[in-house]
């Protein structure tokens, strides 16, 4: 549990993973513009551009904010103990 902890709180963990969940949003919304007058595609459409406005400020909150600072410390904490 403690490496999956360690892991969740790794700051270059999470910005990787909000890229990447950034990207495959931007991706679903692109694909599905294309075929807004399906009634699932603009669903999808809908959804996956309200993630993109999600994922965009989790990956904004983590550069330069009390929150990023937080993560920085936590996995500094982590990283010292596992050595030990």
């Amino acid at each position: 549990m403690q490496k999956l902890s360690g892991k969740l709180l790794n700051l270059d963990f999470q910005r990787k993973t909000a890229k990447i969940c950034m990207a495959t949003s931007l991706g679903i919304l692109t694909i599905t513009a294309f075929n807004t007058k399906n009634k699932t595609s603009a669903k999808l459409h809908t959804i996956a551009g309200i993630a993109m406005v999600g994922f965009s400020l989790w990956h904004a909150n983590l550069y330069g904010t009390k929150y990023a600072n937080f993560l920085k410390k936590q996995s500094k904490t982590l990283t010292e103990s596992s050595k030990t």
